[in-house]
């Protein structure tokens, strides 16, 4: 998969797209999700740090939306359509 400036991404944030697809799919596609950062590391098996470095690189390529919340509450995502992005595998 790549971005929309046309570089790959990590196999690290192509796995953290799955694992947000999977989430939003099983919870029937709402505009915005919250994840909590435990439950995405239970899932990918990550350190906190590259989780972060992953979800930046969602971001900067225009993939996802990520808006954290005051306290300890879990972060909102939202995932935006690759429909008008290339998409290079491999």
């Amino acid at each position: 998969m790549s971005s929309s400036t046309g570089s790959t991404l990590s196999s690290e944030a192509q796995a953290l797209w799955g694992v947000l697809m999977h989430l939003f799919n099983r919870a029937g596609w709402p505009p915005r999700l919250t994840v909590a950062a435990s439950t995405l590391l239970g899932f990918l098996g990550y350190s906190y740090t590259t989780l972060s470095r992953a979800r930046g690189e969602l971001v900067a390529a225009g993939l996802l939306i990520h808006t954290p919340r005051p306290g300890r509450s879990a972060p909102w995502y939202e995932l935006r359509s690759i429909q008008s992005k290339p998409v290079v595998c491999g």
